[in-house]
């Protein structure tokens, strides 16, 4: 009985991305009252469109975050201050939702604090509206009766500012800047935040600063997160002889993400990338983590799980078989979705 109903799940999901493509997606529909708030449009230019859930009307809204530094004012690893980071934020469906609303001025709406707040995070050259991450979100918000928003890192999606190779502690400073909105403006609880891929290394660097809390965040998930580069770099990632050349030449060069948008890339990212070790992350000791990789993921390698595994304190590892770097679309979203949710409930 349990195979036929994970297969009909299946069955339902692959009928509902295939209804996408079929039919563009609609610009999302907003609070009827924005007060003049500017909306990031659901489309990117050089992305590829995007195959969203289908939401019902009201239920998500988007905006953009004006980024700042922790003082308030600019500093170094900030960009220029006036950078603004796109948002979409995913409102608990719930009919029960509806005990503490809260205005937030940022983003002209309301949200029921009372409900907690799921952050979700993109992968190197990605963004907030991947297939993958937008309909995890809404599965989850659905599944656990919370929130979910997620968000373009600096540089990514419809967030403006200079992207970057690297940029790790840029991406986990953005983070960072979601989670003080989420618990100031928002007045909601951080129960967990997700990182996929590049993404994993912004998560597990917030879940340390998170030590020093005590209303710190409890959960964290890395789907397909990275632990270090190895030695052979994964599928995707080598550079080619005229990279390289390029690299050796200009001090910069071209790479070409698998979503088509070319970014640059100079010796100082490749080195801050080359560097990457999650060692530690073992100082998140209070953090528990759940791990979900592929066995045939190229990108990254599954022995990165097992590494993840062997350093953190409260680590939990499934690997899915046959499952590559971002899960086969919508292939494995039933396990993810049942895998998170059980996680959370357990450990809340």
């Amino acid at each position: 009985f349990r195979r036929r109903d994970r297969r009909e799940k299946e069955r339902k999901e692959e009928e509902e991305a295939t209804a996408a493509e079929e039919e563009p997606a609609e610009t999302l529909v907003q609070d009827e009252d924005d007060g003049g708030v500017r909306r990031p449009p659901v489309e990117m230019k050089n992305y590829p469109p995007p195959i969203l859930p289908k939401i019902a009307k009201g239920q998500e809204v988007s905006f953009y975050l004006p980024k700042e530094s922790e003082g308030g004012g600019d500093d170094e690893n900030n960009n220029d201050g006036g950078d603004e980071l796109a948002c979409s934020l995913i409102r608990c469906s719930d009919p029960k939702c509806a005990s503490t609303q809260t205005k937030v001025e940022t983003g002209g709406f309301t949200v029921d604090s009372s409900k907690p707040v799921i952050i979700v995070c993109h992968g190197t050259q990605s963004w907030r509206n991947q297939m993958l991450l937008a309909y995890l979100a809404f599965r989850l918000s659905e599944s656990l009766h919370c929130h979910t928003l997620r968000f373009d890192f600096t540089g990514n999606g419809h967030s403006n500012g200079k992207w970057r190779y690297g940029n790790f502690q840029g991406e986990h400073e953005d983070l960072e800047q979601v989670v003080r909105f989420v618990r100031d403006q928002m007045k909601c609880r951080v129960l967990c935040v997700i990182g996929h891929s590049k993404g994993a290394q912004a998560v597990l660097k917030l879940a340390v600063h998170e030590e020093e809390r005590e209303d710190r965040i409890p959960l964290y998930v890395l789907l397909a997160g990275r632990f270090s580069l190895p030695d052979r770099l994964g599928e995707g990632e080598q550079l080619s002889d005229d990279q390289v050349a390029e690299l050796e030449r200009r001090g910069v060069a071209t790479i070409v993400s698998p979503l088509g948008v070319s970014f640059p890339m100079t010796w100082e990212d490749l080195e801050e990338k080359v560097e990457l070790d999650s060692s530690e992350s073992a100082e998140a000791k209070s953090a528990r983590v759940l791990v979900l990789h592929g066995d045939a993921d190229t990108v990254v390698p599954v022995g990165d799980a097992r590494r993840f595994e062997e350093t953190l304190e409260h680590c939990e590892v499934i690997i899915l078989e046959n499952a590559d770097h971002n899960f086969n679309g919508l292939k494995y979203m039933p396990r993810l979705v049942e895998s998170i949710t059980a996680f959370v409930e357990k450990h809340a």
